[in-house]
């Protein structure tokens, strides 16, 4: 596995997750050359936030960068930012000029 793999690896969340409300489950293939793709999700109370990030690319840079949209993301989401500002945090989060 590359290290930009390991990177998006360890950063996802269970691939699955059953709880009476809802079933989730998510993975990413190929499975050992991921490197710009990462999804995240969380239930909180009676709502289900899910994001899927494809940073372009498939090297060290693009898992940087995803690894940046997802705390971005997961940050916004647990601030209970509004979804468009969401978009607008991620955004600007690998470069706050």
């Amino acid at each position: 596995m590359s290290v930009a793999s390991e990177m998006q690896w360890s950063l996802l969340p269970p691939l699955t997750m059953t709880v009476p409300q809802v079933q989730v489950a998510g993975i990413l293939e190929p499975a050992y050359g991921v490197a710009g793709d990462s999804f995240d999700y969380a239930l909180n109370d009676n709502i289900l936030h899910v994001a899927m990030i494809d940073a372009m690319g498939h090297d060290l840079a693009a898992a940087t960068m995803a690894t940046v949209a997802v705390g971005a993301y997961r940050h916004a989401r647990r601030g209970e930012v509004a979804l468009s500002e969401k978009y607008t945090f991620m955004d600007q989060a690998p470069c706050p000029c």
